[in-house]
């Protein structure tokens, strides 16, 4: 098994993982505004496919960062 097929065997135990408290808090406050988010060590875009759908896509503009 390669890395990208391990992160993405990841992918729903670490969302299921996620602070809520936490994530409402960001999502309050992220909605309200244009958003540039920088995702450092993005590895295969989890972040980015688990909050996408939950922002409005017009206000979100994402920079994926990794080796």
């Amino acid at each position: 098994m390669n890395f990208k097929e391990w992160l993405n065997l990841r992918y729903d135990v670490d969302a299921a993982s996620r602070n809520e408290e936490v994530e409402h808090f960001f999502l309050s406050g992220i909605k309200k505004h244009q958003n540039n988010i920088v995702d450092l060590g993005a590895g295969t875009g989890s972040n980015f496919r688990y909050y996408h759908e939950k922002l409005p896509v017009d206000n979100q503009y994402w920079y994926m960062v990794d080796q």
